[in-house]
């Protein structure tokens, strides 16, 4: 994650021309993610270490809760500041698509991350660094269907996130089966509780896709007390699920998603 970060900064360090002698590049990041989200807590100390190493001014900006009017304003905000670049991500472009094309007339070299893989060459967005979440979300259900299943679940966490409404689209396209759209709160205890009480409620569900670990862990802890099998898949994971027992890492290295079947605690092989 750090790399990529640094990478990222580094392009726009190189892309500012005319700065003082001696004077600091000055990058503000603006994502969508909440600080109670371990995906984004990992992204945000990317982005210090980067800043660090790369010797440049780095401002993390977010909102407290997923809120894109909240957003905007941060990313108007960061305008108004006129950095030398402005990093964003872009859950939904039509709510910060104004916000974004304000920055790239202004002048300020502007970069995506995460969110907006398909719109950010008609924001004017000078590079996106992400998957594309159709494809993603079509992998694992393609993966799901070679292994059985017939019938799934999507944890959204974050409803009105264009990119993980294309996840799950991807996913039931690739499964080809039935698959729900389960809505949960950004919270573990309230994503847990959905999460039992769907499956109790629907026992015939075989598979489990999660689009990050707010919704990976507390789907994970649910399935491995439920009776009979099921398989579990998140896009994307940053760790495994913390369990009782060592869990096998190989498990957790596909490309697009991380999948295994899951019974009682823990696997106890591979």
């Amino acid at each position: 994650m750090a790399r990529w970060l640094k990478v990222l900064l580094g392009l726009l360090a190189l892309g500012v021309s005319g700065l003082g002698l001696g004077q600091q590049v000055r990058i503000i990041v603006v994502t969508h993610g909440q600080a109670s989200d371990p995906f984004w807590s990992v992204v945000k100390n990317g982005v210090d270490q980067a800043a660090k190493e790369l010797g440049v001014r780095v401002e993390y900006r977010a909102p407290q809760t997923f809120d894109m009017v909240r957003m905007a304003q941060l990313i108007d905000a960061a305008v108004a500041a006129k950095p030398d670049g402005l990093v964003v991500s872009i859950p939904d472009a039509n709510a910060l698509g104004r916000s974004i094309q304000a920055a790239v007339r202004a002048g300020i070299p502007v970069i995506s991350i995460n969110s907006g893989a398909d719109v950010f060459k008609r924001l004017g967005v000078l590079m996106h660094v992400g998957q594309e979440e159709y494809i993603a979300g079509k992998g694992a259900g393609e993966r799901m269907r070679a292994l059985g299943v017939k019938t799934a679940v999507c944890v959204n966490h974050e409803v009105g996130n264009v990119g993980l409404d294309q996840r799950c689209k991807g996913f039931a396209d690739g499964l080809g089966g039935k698959v729900e759209i389960l809505a949960v709160k950004a919270d573990f205890t309230e994503a847990r509780n959905a999460i039992a009480n769907f499956l109790q409620r629907n026992p015939q569900v075989e598979g489990v896709l999660t689009l990050g670990p707010v919704g990976a862990e507390p789907a994970f802890r649910r399935c491995s007390r439920r009776g009979g099998w099921v398989r579990f898949a998140s896009l994307p994971l940053t760790s495994p699920p913390r369990c009782s027992r060592p869990w096998p890492t190989s498990r957790w290295t596909l490309p697009w998603t991380s999948s295994s079947t899951c019974k009682g605690t823990c696997p106890s092989s591979s």
